[in-house]
């Protein structure tokens, strides 16, 4: 059974009372990935390049917060749903820079076997140079990530399957 991206078991058949033993419990490990608020820069910078997986937008959001200028005068516009923000520009130019309102990003949230499922995220920056990522999928990642175990597992235990030993439940 896959029950969540994070946990599948293994159970037998039912018994006469109508119960299940429970064989395996696998648990992904994860990384510790700070969603739903603001964070330091360099914290985010590190966060972004240890825990998620290489994608032209994960490529944007690294440029665009690593060019973040920070002196006191630092100006962000916002509109509600798009973001600007003063960036340097070559050695000494500054210039505004357009944040994307949506970033499709896959962070590690589930098995490693699995390719990891890739969903939208806000961006957001705030003054001090600080920088938030906020769901933006509605948990619509999970499911993708349940189906992608489901399949990973049909093709690992095909022979089970055929064979009617093992049923996968997802």
């Amino acid at each position: 059974q896959v029950a969540s991206p994070t946990d599948v078991y293994v159970f037998d058949a039912l018994d006469s009372t109508n119960d299940r033993r429970k064989y395996i419990h696998a648990k992904a490990l994860l990384p510790q990935i700070q969603f739903e608020r603001f964070i330091d820069r360099e914290e985010f910078q590190i966060m972004l390049q240890a825990n998620f997986v290489d994608n032209h937008d994960k490529s944007i959001v690294l440029q665009i917060v690593s060019n973040i200028v920070e002196d006191g005068s630092a100006q962000i516009k916002d509109n509600g749903l798009a973001q600007q923000v003063t960036v340097k520009k070559g050695v000494a130019s500054v210039g505004y820079e357009q944040i994307p309102n949506r970033v499709a990003l896959k962070p590690f949230r589930t098995f490693a076997e699995i390719a990891q499922p890739e969903s939208e995220f806000i961006l957001r920056l705030k003054e001090g140079a600080r920088v938030g990522l906020f769901e933006a999928d509605g948990g619509a990642w999970e499911l993708n990530a349940i189906h992608l175990i489901a399949a990973y597992l049909s093709e690992q235990l095909v022979e089970q399957i055929q064979a009617r030993k093992v049923h996968i439940i997802a």
